[in-house]
């Protein structure tokens, strides 16, 4: 079976994340729903973790909020810093790291 929405999140999380982004571009529930096309009740849904979204709401608010996937979804992850502590790191001990991330990476990306 397939399945449609993003079972990757905690749907809680998310709702308040889009609602505070919501907030902070000045955007009421109606400016959202009438900007993706959605009804006010789904945006209220979605936002206290109720519903779930589709992949492509989730682009479609991303893009309303002036945003992106990773911010909504809580996945904030800053890359300068990531490369800053690898780099900091002796060649040997960047290459163990490495080596361990990508298993890391490819395990994650196996299970579904």
């Amino acid at each position: 079976m397939r399945q449609n929405s993003l079972n990757i999140y905690d749907s809680y999380i998310v709702g308040q994340n889009i609602r505070t982004i919501r907030k902070e571009n000045n955007m009421s529930v109606l400016d959202l729903s009438e900007a993706i096309g959605k009804s006010e009740d789904t945006i209220n849904k979605v936002e206290q973790g109720i519903r779930n979204l589709t992949i492509k709401t989730l682009v479609q608010v991303a893009n309303a909020l002036e945003t992106d996937a990773n911010t909504i979804l809580g996945f904030s992850v800053n890359v300068s810093e990531f490369e800053h502590k690898i780099n900091s790191l002796e060649i040997s001990k960047r290459k163990q790291c490495m080596e361990i991330f990508n298993s890391i990476l490819d395990s994650v990306a196996k299970e579904k």
